[in-house]
């Protein structure tokens, strides 16, 4: 019996346990049997098959997979009156590609794994704790805190994500402290992403950028002092003890959109965001760089118009001591530069104009246009995962050697498709179709042809 195969009966005896001995508390006096509402079960199984032709641009490489995720969550509220709630969270989590683990003929394990900007594996993982935390509410007055590996989701997720939408995600193994009120949100944590002296260990959750001993430490603040808007500041740091290296953004981001699923009140709907960076790597290189990003978007009726202008500075001098390429360290950058996942914010000037038609409460179909530019065209081109795409190679952290591109700016543009059909809270089906075109700089470099994406996500939740 392989490692997964050990993984899975434990928890299958763990939720064994759980609904033999917690779902139903004591009985009475009479022997009636309770609920235990203080327990609860939840879960979700997304299917993705997805396909990938002329990946890089290149008629050569073509991909077809399906990736599988599921996720099983006990909550426990261990106590709660008044004023204090404490309480236990574990989310398990299987993600896998179909045919990639073939135990049913052997055991081995041979399916391949990619890591994303955060030295996670985005497509496989098997089973594994993607949270694991406790947690007390307003323990003293508005303060709180949160223990344990966790996932981090703040402002509309360009710079700290959970990355939900890759196959594995981003999990932050993090002490974080919070001070809540009704008009203000203040959080701060500290989180080990790399811990030096468990090289022995498997640890695969090392952040790839940088080498042993590397902290995440932030803060952030929503102010909502102002009804139906918020704001936020936000201080991020990646450090490194190793090699001395720091990377320090400071930002805000100003917004309407302050309802579940970043919904505004009204019909218009805007947010406003913007970061500087500054740090070193420890051997006499600095980091000096910017980003900003405009979203807004009008409804009438079942209608919505939308657009999104973004900017992110690259380098421009590869040969002196300063680093210019902006490094938006966790983000979910599926949402912002084109479902095709080509484009992060690093390197970039883009503008998007979307429409999206409310056909039914339970059909929404979308499209979008995108246009996109490196900032400089003498560094890469960085795609969602952070690494660089046929660019120029730099100092820029997260940047990969490639092939030069030519000294056009243009990188391509993008055509999305969207259809959503959300059948109740426990089913709905998400399927798109991204076309990417080849820009002038992917002409001069004679790329072949362009690049096609197609997905359809199939979620069940309990």
């Amino acid at each position: 019996m392989n490692k997964i195969s050990y993984k899975g009966l434990f928890i299958a005896f763990i939720i064994f346990s759980i609904a033999n001995t917690q779902t139903v508390a004591q009985g009475d006096a009479d022997g009636d049997q309770k609920i235990d509402k203080s327990l609860q079960v939840h879960g979700m199984i997304r299917v993705r098959p997805e396909i990938k032709e002329n990946v890089g641009f290149s008629s050569a490489n073509k991909y077809e997979f399906v990736g599988q995720k599921v996720w099983l969550d006990i909550d426990k509220i261990l106590f709660s009156d008044s004023f204090r709630t404490g309480r236990a969270f574990i989310k398990f989590q299987d993600a896998r590609i179909w045919g990639g683990q073939n135990a049913s003929i052997g055991g081995k394990d041979s399916g391949a794994s990619s890591i994303n900007s955060a030295g996670d594996k985005i497509t496989e993982n098997g089973v594994d704790l993607r949270e694991a935390w406790g947690e007390i509410d307003h323990l003293a007055g508005p303060f709180g805190f949160r223990i344990g590996r966790q996932r981090l989701n703040y402002g509309e997720k360009r710079m700290v994500s959970s990355l939900d939408w890759a196959n594995v995600g981003i999990t932050f193994d993090a002490l974080l402290l919070k001070f809540d009120t009704k008009k203000n949100s203040l959080h701060a944590w500290a989180s080990i992403l790399r811990e030096g002296d468990a090289l022995d260990l498997n640890n695969v959750s090392a952040y790839s950028d940088f080498a042993q001993d590397t902290y995440f430490f932030g803060i952030y603040d929503t102010i909502k002092a102002i009804s139906g808007f918020h704001i936020d500041l936000y201080l991020l740091s990646l450090m490194n003890t190793f090699t001395i290296k720091e990377i320090h953004t400071t930002g805000f981001r100003f917004s309407n959109r302050v309802n579940k699923g970043f919904k505004a009140n009204g019909p218009f709907d805007f947010t406003v965001e913007a970061a500087y960076q500054f740090g070193h790597d420890g051997s006499g290189t600095t980091v000096n760089a910017f980003a900003g990003g405009i979203s807004a978007g009008f409804k009438v009726n079942t209608l919505r118009i939308g657009t999104n202008i973004d900017v992110a500075s690259g380098d421009d001098d590869p040969s002196d001591s300063t680093v210019k390429t902006f490094h938006n360290m966790f983000p979910l950058n599926h949402a912002y530069y084109g479902q095709a996942d080509l484009l992060s914010w690093q390197n970039l000037m883009a503008g998007e104009l979307n429409l999206t038609y409310f056909a039914t409460k339970q059909l929404m179909l979308k499209a979008a246009y995108i246009y996109a530019m490196r900032y400089s065209v003498k560094d890469n081109w960085y795609p969602a995962s952070g690494g660089g795409r046929s660019g120029k190679v730099v100092g820029a952290i997260g940047s990969t050697t490639g092939a030069d591109l030519s000294s056009q700016a243009h990188s391509m543009h993008e055509v999305d498709f969207t259809c959503k059909y959300t059948l109740n809270k426990h089913f709905n089906v998400l399927a798109g179709y991204s076309i990417a075109l080849r820009g002038d700089a992917l002409n001069d470099k004679k790329a072949n042809s362009d690049y096609h994406y197609g997905f359809v996500a199939t979620t069940f939740a309990f």
